[in-house]
């Protein structure tokens, strides 16, 4: 089990999980930087963080997190 299963898993979760997954995701991309392995785990937790951002079941708090660690992976990767 590689850290970018155990993100994608938090990812795929509802509720504090969720949230805690995104910012793990922030923690780990900050902490690696660019590279091919960020870029890779970028592609696959894109969608998750995504489809997060437009369910109206999350909370919003929830939906914040989601947004930030879009906007800080997104800045990493480019």
């Amino acid at each position: 089990m590689t850290i970018a299963d155990v993100l994608e898993r938090s990812i795929k979760r509802k509720g504090e999980e969720l949230g805690s997954g995104a910012l793990l995701s922030s923690v780990v991309f900050i902490t690696l930087g660019a590279s091919n392995e960020t870029d890779a785990i970028f592609r696959d937790l894109q969608s998750h963080l995504t489809s997060a951002l437009t369910d109206n079941s999350v909370s919003p708090a929830i939906r914040s997190k989601c947004a930030v660690a879009l906007g800080y992976n997104s800045l990493i990767n480019t």
